[in-house]
């Protein structure tokens, strides 16, 4: 079965009658295999079809996303970060002024979770801001097991301290890719961090780094986080990159985390996955980047 000069498959005829393929024979089943080559070719430039309109859409509402949080966060940011300075500024005032009216003995407490509630909303603005606008990466060759246990090493003694234990396998001494390595240390910060919150107590972690080779030859570095926590429902694993969905409870969590992974290694180059057997049973994120030629 072909298509054009392109090999599709073989496809195998036997008759039970003993009797040898006549010419006309041959010219069918040669028909047959021709239709259903068509019959392939057409099936997978449907379904190229359907993943690019898809990839599309998603692009589409990304963009018009991108502007509109990009143009909010922009206005709110600077009136919270005013709010943070000015009650910060109270909260100095507060501690020496306001001994000596016993009724205002709790003021100090309140502007103290008021600083931490504003402190909370710019920071999430931020976040947002790295979102939506396009860093100029300065790439250089980066050893990507270095970054790792950097990673990990910043977030080793809190997560002890949740009873989470982080594990990093590497296959290689080192992993070189052409990255930025403040962006990709972020990723790793996201990922090991959204593990963490995934336990919510005791559980394992894995970080692996390894290097893969496609069928061409080609080289991939491949980091994956893996944990034994709560786990993602199959229905959620569609959305999981999407900005502002998460299965995170209200309050620990606005949902950027991995779609800002997601931007981070898209403009590297990369692809990042999801899965997850179920409820209950863990999640593994992973990325892949190609290999420092």
């Amino acid at each position: 079965m072909r298509l054009r000069e392109t090999l599709l498959g073989l496809l195998g005829v036997s008759g039970d009658t003993g009797r040898g393929f006549t010419d006309a024979d041959i010219e069918l089943i040669q028909a047959l295999a021709d239709q259903a080559a068509l019959g392939i070719a057409n099936a997978r430039a449907y379904d190229e079809l359907q993943v690019s309109n898809v990839q599309l859409l998603r692009h589409e509402k990304l963009v018009a996303m991108g502007r509109l949080t990009s143009s909010l966060a922009h206005e709110l940011r600077n009136p919270l970060q005013n709010v943070v300075g000015l009650t910060s500024e109270l909260m100095e005032r507060a501690r020496g002024a306001l001994r000596e009216h016993p009724e205002f003995t709790d003021f100090p407490e309140y502007l103290k979770r008021a600083h931490c509630e504003a402190k909370r909303a710019a920071e999430i603005v931020d976040r947002l801001l790295d979102h939506v606008r396009e860093r100029t990466l300065t790439l250089e060759i980066v050893d990507v097991c270095r970054v790792v246990d950097d990673a990990v090493a910043l977030v080793r003694a809190s997560a002890e301290d949740c009873g989470a234990e982080i594990t990093v396998l590497t296959t290689e001494a080192s992993i070189l890719v052409r990255a930025d390595a403040i962006m990709l240390r972020q990723v790793l910060l996201n990922l090991v961090n959204n593990a963490i919150d995934a336990l919510a107590g005791p559980g394992r972690i894995v970080v692996r780094a390894r290097t893969e080779r496609n069928g061409i030859g080609s080289a991939h570095a491949v980091v994956s986080v893996s944990d034994t926590g709560r786990g993602v429902p199959a229905e959620h694993l569609p959305r999981i990159f999407d900005p502002f969905f998460t299965t995170k409870d209200i309050g620990q969590g606005v949902g950027l985390g991995l779609a800002i992974c997601q931007s981070f290694v898209e403009q590297h180059g990369g692809t990042i996955r999801a899965q997850s057997p179920g409820v209950g049973q863990g999640t593994t994120v992973e990325f892949e980047l190609p290999i420092a030629a």
